[in-house]
């Protein structure tokens, strides 16, 4: 065979590898024939880093064994194989440390999960394949460990895991759960003079007692192990260890607690079918339940302020098992009152969790605390601690307090109280300053917290007349409620009442009429600024505005408790914006506000049209008079003597703003002339601003 021809066959070989299951059987396989030059065949080789030379005939001869290898191998019905584990443990401290090496078989592709169901010990760290492994807990029964394997093969996953040591007497005990793997070891190293005992039978020490012995237990096949170190070699008369976590959960109201409780078991050694638990005669139990109960029976504790309570299960059990109690008991505002605790009889271990609820609308002061501590919310929520969320007896209830206690029997008092209303209001008060009156808006916005709202109090000062109440954009009923001799205080009724957390609209217009200088002329106005006050409110944003009409000018004088703010360009530009703006929070205030009329500017010009007749002359005069500042009510203009006193002036409408308000003369005065001319006066019915056209006629 030529160097050409092999090369051919080389990449030929390639191909048909990949392509060996989409063939029939004993089939050729088709491909393209691809031809190298000798001299670049090295380029090729080193591209593919691996393969070899075959003849042709032996090629097709492989790939024919080979395809009827495959149509004969029945896949496996298992994506992921546990095949062997290996446990090398050590104690430290109060501790046992497990490192474990599990080897897998992924014999699918994609994504696959391995449920590994430990129980009683906690992660510490995972690697597959010598990298950081990708593990979760299942949210079922128990929360096995679940690591996530993605590349075909064989793969080895490393965890290192931890357990408590308890301690009963003077030995060491340490029980835990194990997936069941066909063919697996645990070995572990004790101390000089210390025995171990497994599932409470004594092994053969490897080693004399004087020094450290390194024991080889096989596991395979078994789903717990229960360890015990103890300085005797006989066997131990408890032949049952029982390991619970409990989360409690207590949800309080003003008249009652609701409690619930979720106790998580492991057995290890004998078989158990009845349990006992304690809790206090104020607690009244209405529900047990469990998998596999049969019966639970009530009766009087050996103290005489508990209750017993007995469950009976239909076969023994030594494996995991959960019991969820639920209960209530009273509750009286202001006495002190006490978590009630739920005990085990002949617990090996017993860790308990509490998780205290109660609404917003409640103040809850902590009395004393023995065996117990508080935690934060993030060491609550560990994930080998007993399942929280089912002992969340009412799902958005408020403020949750979370506990940790190291003895079952803890004390953990309260006292409740309810807690006091919070309103908080933004208000913003705006007064319009006029030629005859004074108006005044004010805009609340109150929220309400911890308790609903029935009704809201408003005081302004007695000069002031409330003309209208809207409430979210709807009239509603009010009363003026007298509260001193210069304040008045109406108060709104809600109904429905706003709840707590909600918040309402209110808006208020009032007016008053001074008795003095009004309307504004020639002496000046002074106002003291009104303020509205919310007595209920704790929290007050507010925002203080005074507008006038355009020909007045106001000056501030002695303004107290209030901040100059600016308005923002869009709010300047507004038709009738503010001249004054305030802002302040939570403080009275106080000053005067100075109004005056502007002065008045006229500019006027003239024009006269005459007619000559044989007898008479006839004339049409007019005056265009630009009146500015603080406007005109009162006209003068003077006339010659001749013109007599059988006149009549009038004002025409401007013939470039037709749609201006025009004055009308509602009285016409003269004065007996002197020097050659008459005064008249001209009396209007409102002031004057801008463009006025005056028009007489003379004959």
């Amino acid at each position: 065979m030529n160097h050409r021809t092999a090369a051919g066959l080389l990449l030929f070989l390639a191909w048909g590898i990949s392509s060996a299951t989409a063939q029939p059987t004993g089939a050729e396989p088709v491909g393209r024939r691809i031809y190298v030059p000798i001299e670049d065949l090295d380029a090729v080789l080193d591209h593919d880093q691996q393969g070899i030379l075959l003849p042709r005939a032996e090629f097709l001869k492989l790939h024919a064994d080979a395809k009827k290898q495959v149509g004969d191998t029945q896949p496996s019905p298992h994506a992921v194989v546990v095949s062997k584990a290996s446990y090398a443990a050590r104690s430290v401290d109060n501790q046992i440390v497990v490192s474990a090496t599990i080897e897998l078989n992924h014999l699918a592709h994609g994504w696959q999960t391995v449920t590994l169901p430990f129980s009683g010990l906690a992660v510490e760290g995972a690697t597959l394949d010598d990298k950081p492994a990708e593990i979760g807990r299942a949210g079922t029964e128990g929360r096995p460990l679940v690591a996530f394997i993605r590349q075909p093969g064989r793969h080895t996953l490393k965890l290192e895991l931890s357990g408590a040591l308890v301690n009963v007497g003077s030995d060491q005990v340490a029980a835990f759960g194990l997936p069941r793997i066909a063919a697996a070891s645990f070995q572990i190293t004790v101390l000089a003079g210390k025995h171990l005992q497994v599932a409470d039978v004594p092994l053969e020490r490897p080693s004399p007692d004087d020094q450290p012995a390194a024991y080889s237990i096989p596991v395979g096949g078994q789903s717990s192990l229960s360890l015990r170190f103890t300085d005797r070699r006989t066997k131990q008369e408890s032949a049952s260890l029982v390991f619970a976590g409990t989360a409690i959960g207590l949800y309080v109201a003003p008249e009652e607690r609701t409690w619930r409780a979720v106790t998580s078991l492991n057995v290890f050694g004998k078989p158990i079918d009845t349990l006992t638990f304690t809790v206090p005669k104020s607690l009244e139990i209405v529900s047990v339940e469990s998998s596999g109960l049969e019966r639970w029976e009530i009766g009087d504790g050996a103290e005489g302020n508990t209750t017993t309570l007995k469950l009976v299960y239909r076969q023994p059990f030594n494996e995991t098992r959960s019991v969820t109690f639920s209960g209530v008991s009273a509750s009286v505002l202001g006495q002190a009152w006490s978590v009630p605790t739920l005990s085990l009889a002949s617990a090996t271990s017993h860790l308990v969790r509490v998780l205290v609820q109660y609404p917003a609308a409640l103040r809850l002061h902590e009395v004393e605390a023995t065996g117990i501590r508080r935690v934060a919310a993030d060491d609550a929520a560990t994930a080998e601690s007993p399942v929280a969320a089912e002992t969340l007896v009412r799902a958005g209830a408020g403020q949750v307090l979370h506990y940790a206690a190291w003895r079952e029997k803890f004390s953990l008092l309260f006292v409740t109280q309810p807690r006091a209303r919070e309103l908080q209001a933004t208000i913003a008060t705006r007064i319009d300053i006029a030629s005859h009156e004074l108006s005044l808006r004010a805009s609340v916005v109150a929220h309400t917290r911890f308790a609903a709202l029935f009704d809201f109090d408003l005081a302004l000062p007695v000069d002031w007349t409330v003309t209208d109440v809207v409430v979210d954009n709807k009239p509603v009923a009010w009363r003026v409620i007298p509260v001193g001799a210069e304040v008045n205080q109406l108060r709104v009724t809600f109904n429905p009442p706003i709840p707590a957390g909600g918040k309402v609209n209110l808006n208020l217009a009032a007016r008053m009429i001074p008795v003095e200088n009004l309307p504004i002329e020639d002496q000046p106005l002074t106002v003291k600024l009104p303020e509205v006050t919310l007595p209920q409110v704790g929290v007050t944003d507010g925002r203080y505005m005074i507008a006038a009409d355009e020909d007045l000018d106001l000056v501030p004088e002695d303004v107290a408790g209030l901040d100059p703010a600016r308005l923002s360009t869009a709010e300047q530009a507004a038709p009738g914006a503010p001249r004054l703006v305030y802002e302040y929070q939570d403080t009275h205030f106080g000053g005067t506000v100075r109004v005056t009329r502007k002065p008045v500017r006229v500019a006027a010009q003239t024009v006269a049209v005459h007619r000559l007749d044989r007898e008479t002359l006839v004339s049409h005069l007019e005056a265009r008079i630009v009146v500015q500042g603080g406007g005109l009510q009162k006209l003068q203009v003077a006339l010659p003597e001749s013109a007599g006193t059988n006149l009549r002036f009038s004002l025409l409408e401007p013939p470039n703003e037709p749609q201006a308000q025009v004055p009308r003369i509602t009285e016409q005065t003269s004065v007996p002339p002197a020097d050659g001319q008459r005064f008249w006066t001209l009396q209007l019915d409102q002031r004057a601003f801008g463009l006025v056209w005056l028009a007489v006629d003379l004959t």
